[in-house]
């Protein structure tokens, strides 16, 4: 179902649709984001910032709070919310001011509402991926040299020495956090990227 995530009013259709069909919600997982183009900071704009914020951490703030009635209280394991945040935003990485802004909220946040919703029997977690999307490889090939090399390197910054794939590295860590396995895990964060950031 194509859906607006800067729409408000599109991720209340969605929501209604996904729980009629269904008849209810186990998972929610958050990984849209628009991203503006990498440049210094002071070259980046509020409508940047704005466009950033709207897309992940307003969207995923609305999609939390219209998905709760539907989480809520489920038996077993619960219910499972997956909020996409990034290493970028971790280190720091140059270029991307609007985008790391955007994602750490999205960790302070999700860290806030796993405290909050242990109680309905809601896990709450972010991850920090690392994997080459066709998005991100088609994206990359009209930038200038000097920012394609610096976006390709840092898929590479890793233990493996390679690019991550989304549907074999990655995936499979997202199913964990939706399935009953990760029921004792909340208010983490995990990083899916192939050892990019390795630290106590």
């Amino acid at each position: 179902m194509p859906v607006d995530i800067m729409d408000h009013n599109a991720l209340e259709r969605f929501v209604a649709a996904a729980s009629e069909r269904f008849g209810t919600i186990d998972a929610l997982i958050n990984n849209a984001h628009t991203i503006t183009l990498p440049a210094p900071f002071l070259e980046k704009t509020i409508e940047d910032l704005d466009v950033e914020m709207r897309s992940s951490v307003y969207a995923y703030w609305h999609l939390m709070k219209l998905c709760f009635p539907h989480m809520r209280d489920h038996e077993g394991a619960g219910a499972s919310v997956i909020n996409f945040a990034s290493e970028a935003a971790v280190t720091g990485d140059a270029l991307y001011a609007p985008y790391a802004a955007s994602k750490e909220a999205v960790r302070g946040l999700s860290r806030v509402v796993a405290r909050e919703w242990g109680q309905y029997n809601i896990r709450v977690n972010t991850i920090c991926p690392n994997g080459m999307t066709d998005n991100i490889s088609g994206g990359i090939g009209w930038m200038e040299d000097a920012t394609r090399e610096h976006i390709e390197r840092a898929f590479v910054n890793n233990p493996f020495r390679r690019v991550g794939d989304p549907y074999e590295d990655v995936a499979p860590v997202v199913v964990f956090l939706a399935s009953d396995d990760s029921r004792w895990i909340t208010g983490q964060n995990i990083h899916a990227d192939g050892g990019g950031l390795i630290n106590a």
